[in-house]
């Protein structure tokens, strides 16, 4: 980063611009050209890393560990602000997580990216098999209380059941259990990769975070957009609307750009794994475990049956993720 583009990351403070313009006049031509975000004073480094966008703060977090650190600490700062705004406490939400195994999916994981447009409306806590009783339970203790349950849930096909929990302020909590033993199961048979995220106990995970943070999304439904039954579908068509109207842009049955089917990452026809490199894991505060550890039974799957044939619509489709027992599963979508 030279002088060029430390100016430009200031430009929208005066403040910030007064500070970077001062410590220029401290320091040589020759450092100008071989300054970086580390190398600042670290009141203006951190000033600036925390005007800069999600993707940004990763790209500069990989290589410090001080702003890796600094990009936790701001995760944490996010959570709790989301589930205080619920009337959770985030601690006692860990620690639910921990004991159970639940993970927040849904816009909320992904309000966590800070992506405009991203102001969640309730929460969905997905809890594995067996274990949504649980959740429900926990959330009481918070003043909700469940107003409906849905059996069937036609978007989504790892799921057993659903509680819709409101509280006297009218805030709305879904608790979804699982069929499996892992949500994340779950989550990568959602309609779209924008919200194939995450919140653990430990921290953030995306499946997809490159196409999220640029705003693409790929549905992994082989039949849009010419659904079977229309009817049943009113729901997802509506949430696809809903990030449309967010600025994504759409893309069914595969990526336009030219790319090796079945080996880029984010291709559908390629075999992607709850662990691999293009997974983005962010860690929380203290939390000593690995992703690898955080996200076992580990899972695999593929968007799509076949090559995408470079956005060209594929007629066969389906997801296939390993089990909790190491048993395979073929969900034909």
């Amino acid at each position: 980063m030279d002088a060029k583009d430390l100016l430009n990351c200031c430009m929208a403070s005066a403040e910030l611009h007064h500070k970077v313009m001062a410590y220029l006049e401290t320091v040589d031509d020759e450092q100008h050209a071989v300054a970086t975000i580390q190398d600042l004073p670290v009141d203006i480094g951190t000033d600036i890393f925390q005007r800069l966008t999600f993707d940004d703060q990763m790209a500069i977090a990989l290589t410090s560990a001080s702003f890796m650190s600094l990009m936790s600490s701001n995760l944490f700062t996010a959570c709790e602000a989301l589930t205080s705004s619920f009337g959770l406490s985030f601690k006692g939400v860990r620690m639910m997580q921990t004991a159970t195994g639940t993970a927040i999916a849904g816009s909320s994981t992904v309000s966590l990216m800070r992506l405009s447009g991203f102001t969640p409306g309730d929460i969905d806590f997905y809890a594995p098999a067996e274990r949504g009783r649980f959740v429900v339970s926990f959330m009481e203790r918070f003043g909700y209380s469940v107003t409906n349950k849905d059996t069937q849930y036609f978007t989504v096909r790892g799921i057993k059941q659903i509680w819709i929990l409101h509280n006297a302020a009218k805030q709305m909590i879904n608790v979804i259990e699982c069929r499996s033993a892992n949500p994340i199961h779950t989550i990568v048979t959602f309609h779209s990769t924008a919200v194939m995220s995450a919140l653990l106990p430990g921290g953030l995970w995306h499946a997809y975070p490159s196409l999220t943070l640029s705003q693409f999304n790929m549905t992994t439904r082989d039949r849009f957009p010419f659904p079977k039954s229309l009817a049943k579908e009113q729901k997802t068509w509506g949430i696809l609307r809903k990030y449309r109207d967010r600025g994504f842009m759409w893309c069914f049955g595969g990526l336009p750009d030219p790319h090796v089917c079945g080996r880029d990452k984010n291709c559908p026809a390629t075999l992607r794994l709850s662990d691999d490199s293009e997974c983005m894991f962010l860690r929380l505060p203290a939390w000593k475990f690995t992703m690898q550890e955080l996200v076992q039974p580990r899972t695999c799957w593929t968007l799509l049956g076949e090559g995408c044939k470079m956005g060209v619509l594929n007629t066969v489709g389906g997801v296939q993720t390993v089990g909790a027992e190491n048993d395979t599963v073929r969900l034909t979508l």
